[in-house]
């Protein structure tokens, strides 16, 4: 690669899909000189290396009350400030449900929960990039202007650097974007659907450091005539996960009915992965405002070979969007490539819960329920061999939302507060293994 390559990639006039092919080869470049180029070798270090701790110095005591490693606190305490850090830490991030919540990083331990964001609001889906110093967030709008972000506003796409302490949104005013979910592309391309009221929702492409909001500088990536949302792409990679909302009707009873696609980001290939129950109608089973009954929030496995999602089911208890139960299939890149319009692997879908998934949960008053398994996510990135990672939630009195994580065994584990708000969580992952022709 010339210093000319690196200045197209910089130069901000350029056009977004020439910008996105020169980044997949620079993204192959930066893995193996980011301890050098951006000092982001230590996860879990402040910049001069040593260990971090609650007020954001360094030395060898322990966050207040912990009584335990550096910087760690426990799941019920509130987490540290931002620290100078030059990446975000941990295995994992998750967010809080709330106006004035914020984006944490945790160990799947359990420990070193740190937090990420300084700006508080209702934040969503987030997703750390391939250089470890930045994370892509959705946070939603303050319609009231009283400083505080609406849960029930559109989205915005919100770029975090931990190490410069700036956070600042990308996606163009006015639009609902990150609709069920956003994620990394390669090292500066993040992808997201967004509703900007002129057509259904589609997938684009943005650049990180792109801030002037301009949607004439974004690149439309899908092609459907059905809104598309819940995206999810393979970091490092051309492929993305999504959901298209088609219509379906049983009789003359009609419904949206959430399927999950694969496309490629360089080419309109895309395939069809899933195409939920097509029989399963009950509303009654719906106690909010939605009316989707389908396949939702799909991420792929760390060899993408298979998909992990949720999928509306019937014959337990209702919800505001259903009942969600978590399911597996798999994936075929080879028959994206060779322009399949179908892509699963045959008789390979599998329902997780009850199976490899305790269904079982606390609510605030104590009481045991069946709940909801939601954005369900196989082993991937910093994620130990055999593990799943999900939120499991309860929809009795305020709710519960917890995010939990079974190893191999089938072990259970609560990281966050167990009749607390916490919402989606996600592995963090710096790139995918491919497999396939292209």
């Amino acid at each position: 690669m010339t210093p000319n390559d690196g200045d197209e990639i910089r130069r901000r006039d350029a056009a977004l899909a020439q910008r996105v092919s020169v980044a997949r080869g620079l993204t192959l470049i930066a893995a193996c000189v980011l301890a050098i180029a951006c000092d982001d070798g230590g996860a879990d270090a402040t910049t001069d290396g040593e260990a971090p701790v609650a007020d954001g110095s360094t030395g060898a005591g322990g966050a207040p009350g912990s009584g335990g490693l550096p910087g760690e606190v426990g799941p019920d305490a509130e987490a540290p400030p931002p620290l100078t850090l030059s990446a975000v830490s941990g295995d994992l991030t998750y967010a809080e449900l709330k106006p004035d919540g914020h984006v944490y990083s945790v160990q799947a331990d359990g420990a070193l929960r740190m937090r990420v964001t300084s700006e508080p609001g209702y934040w969503s889906h987030h997703a750390v990039g391939p250089n470890p110093r930045y994370l892509v967030g959705v946070r939603a709008i303050d319609q009231d202007g009283d400083g505080r972000s609406d849960p029930g506003a559109p989205g915005e796409v919100w770029i975090i650097d931990v190490r410069e302490r700036l956070e600042y949104p990308i996606s163009p005013e006015g639009c609902d974007a990150g609709i069920g979910g956003v994620g990394w592309q390669t090292e500066l391309a993040v992808l997201f659907a967004m509703d900007c009221g002129d057509g259904p929702p589609a997938a684009y492409l943005a650049q990180r450091d792109d801030r002037s909001r301009d949607r004439d500088r974004l690149l439309k990536v899908s092609n459907h005539d059905a809104p598309v949302r819940d995206v999810f792409p393979a970091v490092g990679t051309s492929i993305y996960a999504y959901v298209v909302d088609v219509e379906a009707c049983a009789g003359n009873r009609c419904v949206v009915k959430p399927q999950i696609w694969v496309g490629d980001v360089e080419t309109d290939l895309a395939c069809q992965v899933t195409d939920g129950d097509l029989q399963f109608t009950d509303l009654t089973t719906i106690t909010g405002g939605g009316r989707r009954l389908g396949d939702h929030t799909p991420s792929f496995t760390g060899d993408l070979t298979a998909l992990l999602f949720s999928r509306n089911v019937g014959g337990k208890p209702p919800g505001p969007e259903g009942h969600h139960d978590a399911f597996r299939v798999g994936f075929q890149a080879r028959a994206l490539f060779a322009g399949a319009n179908t892509c699963a692997v045959a008789d390979s879908l599998t329902d997780l819960s009850g199976a490899a998934i305790d269904e079982s949960y606390e609510t605030v008053a104590g009481e045991t329920v069946v709940g909801d398994e939601r954005f369900p996510q196989g082993a991937a990135g910093r994620a130990a061999q055999g593990a799943l990672l999900y939120t499991g939630q309860t929809h009795v009195g305020v709710g519960t939302s917890v995010v939990w994580l079974v190893d191999r065994l089938g072990t259970r584990r609560a990281l966050t507060p167990e009749r607390g708000q916490a919402g989606f969580a996600r592995w963090i992952v710096a790139d995918y293994m491919l497999g396939g022709d292209r």
